[in-house]
């Protein structure tokens, strides 16, 4: 019976998302509970944001934590590295006390023995850490402690849920290999994205017939050493559900209207305002000082934002399912 709750389930969304039909909440919410940052990543776009940097007061975060009512999952996340914070370890216990399941990505530099231990005795419930290279690199994430870090974390918590996040640069993917080999010996899934390129043009990416073959031939190097790779404009999870999302992903969101990242999904600043995407952190759709998600979520500036999305993120290909021209 459960199973056959958990396939109408998976239908009934599939189909709400062919025809961008979203629900009355988001499932999934970001809070930015800090945007100081310890590195200062060439391929990072937070520098050209216009963002003052700041750390979310903890008394407000506990306020929003309250007013999310329906939403399943919280990733406690902004344009700056979470572990900054001198109270992530309460943030992550008050958002798991309260029901939600809790994720963290961190580029794992702070992440020392210390803060494994908070982090896990909090009720973390997934982590993840974003790496571009298992070998010191200049064109991504500058890896030092971090990979000692992360072996550190998966010997004292070998169950602990571990996605390891990287970046595929032109010329470069022989270091999405290697990280594959690594996750493998740490038990991690990998996660592969798109090098966000609308502001600057410093670092290069492969064009989308180059990514999506560079994207088979990893996925492939996964399954053979046993690692999930997705990579959600080309594949998602494994066996049918992954042959299925082949076959419809093209059709999803009507047919590449609207992009992956806004169904289901809103991001909260440190001020405790609500914009509909990480990258629009000046697109303010209401404030949960003022009100509560669901009336934000079907407010008519989230409702204008959608009918429009096309005009406000032209410049912006990082969650488009459809091909994508590099400029």
């Amino acid at each position: 019976m459960k199973n056959k709750t958990a396939e109408r389930n998976i239908v009934l969304e599939t189909l709400r998302r062919i025809f961008f039909i979203p629900s009355k909440l988001p499932r999934t919410v970001q809070i930015e509970v800090t945007n100081r940052c310890n590195l200062d990543c060439k391929m990072c776009p937070r520098r050209f944001l216009n963002i003052e940097y700041k750390d979310m007061d903890f008394e407000l975060f506990k306020m929003v934590i309250d007013k999310l009512e329906g939403v399943s999952e919280i990733i406690l996340m902004g344009w700056g590295e979470p572990l900054i914070h001198p109270q992530i370890a309460e943030m992550i216990q008050y958002s798991h006390n309260a029901g939600f399941k809790t994720r963290l990505t961190s580029n794992a530099v702070l992440l020392n023995d210390k803060k494994i231990d908070e982090i896990a005795s909090a009720g973390l419930d997934e982590i993840t850490l974003s790496i571009d290279s298992v070998h010191s690199s200049d064109f991504g994430h500058t890896m030092t402690s971090q990979i000692e870090n992360i072996k550190n974390l998966a010997n004292k918590f070998p169950l602990f849920p571990i996605t390891l996040q990287t970046t595929i640069y032109k010329n470069k993917e022989e270091e999405v290999f290697d990280i594959i080999k690594f996750a493998k010996q740490i038990k991690a899934k990998v996660n592969i994205g798109r090098l966000d390129i609308k502001f600057y043009d410093e670092l290069e990416r492969p064009n989308f017939q180059e990514e999506k073959s560079i994207v088979a031939k990893l996925i492939e190097f996964g399954d053979k050493q046993g690692v999930l790779v997705n990579c959600m404009y080309h594949s998602i999870d494994k066996e049918f559900k992954r042959f299925a999302y082949k076959l419809i992903k093209n059709f999803l969101h009507q047919k590449g209207k609207y992009c992956l990242r806004i169904y289901d999904y809103v991001y909260i600043n440190f001020k405790g305002k609500v914009t509909p995407c990480c990258a629009l952190p000046l697109y303010e759709i209401g404030s949960l000082l003022k009100g509560d998600l669901k009336t934000i979520w079907q407010d008519k500036r989230n409702l204008r934002f959608r009918k429009n999305q096309k005009k406000i993120c032209k410049k912006c290909d990082m969650f488009q399912i459809k091909q994508c021209i590099d400029k």
